[in-house]
């Protein structure tokens, strides 16, 4: 006697099968969404340890708005990032230096220094024309 399949089951299986393509098109339209929230990344606490100035490559101000719930500084390193918090003394005197090391980087190039000529060389020269 062979096992007889209902119509009633097999709409079920049809339904399922609709239903976990639905619950996967919605994951995928979430993980597309969080990865345009990556950039919107907050910090949560502040780091205990601060890293070294010659570490960091750039850093953030991160303020206290509707996505994040708390100011930050965030140092942003070659493989990680570090939350500090803005108030301590030892982060805006690192903000500073930062500053001024940026600052650095962007003059023009095109002003060089003159070469001061050495003393000797004018002898040189004056006794070349002789």
């Amino acid at each position: 006697m062979k096992p007889q399949i209902s119509l009633k089951c097999i709409m079920m299986t049809t339904e399922s099968h609709v239903l976990a393509f639905l619950v996967f098109f919605l994951l995928l339209i979430n993980l597309g969404s969080l990865e345009a929230l990556h950039d919107l990344d907050c910090c949560y606490s502040y780091s205990v340890h601060l890293p070294r100035l010659k570490h960091i490559k750039n850093y953030t101000e991160q303020k206290q708005n509707e996505v994040c719930s708390m100011d930050a500084v965030i140092f942003h390193l070659k493989k990680y990032s570090v939350c500090a918090d803005p108030k301590n003394k030892e982060v805006q005197r690192m903000i500073s230096l930062l500053r001024k090391r940026q600052s650095k980087k962007k003059k023009p190039q095109n002003q060089k220094r003159k070469k001061k000529k050495n003393s000797r060389s004018k002898f040189r020269n004056q006794k070349r024309k002789m």
